[in-house]
């Protein structure tokens, strides 16, 4: 798949159709508890650092600083495993906080998009999110452009 067939959310546009699990509770019925004033999720551009869509954050938790320096992180990552010469790729990343739990996971169907949860780390049992999280991004399905070529 071409970058130009995946485009930015436009008014009306859903290219977020996997990451609506959250709204619907999906993580929550997991035992994931993607509750709290310290939780979140967003869709986000690697290379530029945008939130294309949020779900949770608010007073504590400002998702869209949050993604921007995720992006950041991401993008150490990927700059590190090229200039190791590694043949491989980021399948996700973890970072543990005293407080919260950052999981990034680069979006298989377009690598310049990561999900990136963030979760109290009292309420949230880690592998089952990263289990869960890994299954929202198989099933985010790109929206195409109007200008963008069939496949």
């Amino acid at each position: 798949m071409s970058p130009a067939s995946f485009a930015p959310p436009r008014a009306g546009d859903d290219p977020l159709q996997g990451l609506r699990i959250f709204e619907r509770g999906w993580l929550s019925s997991n035992n994931i508890l993607f509750t709290g004033k310290r939780s979140g999720a967003a869709l986000v551009d690697t290379e530029s650092g945008q939130c294309w869509c949020s779900l949770g954050g608010g007073a504590q938790l400002n998702m869209a600083q949050a993604a921007l320096h995720g992006a950041e992180v991401l993008k150490a990552k990927h700059k590190a495993i090229q200039d190791l010469g590694l043949d491989d790729s980021v399948e996700d990343m973890v970072v543990t906080l005293a407080a919260q739990y950052h999981i990034l996971r680069p979006v298989k169907a377009q690598p310049r998009l990561f999900v990136y949860l963030v979760l109290d780390r009292d309420a949230a049992l880690l592998a089952l999110a990263s289990f869960a999280l890994a299954e929202v991004e198989a099933r985010l399905v790109p929206t195409r452009s109007k200008d963008a070529p069939a496949a």
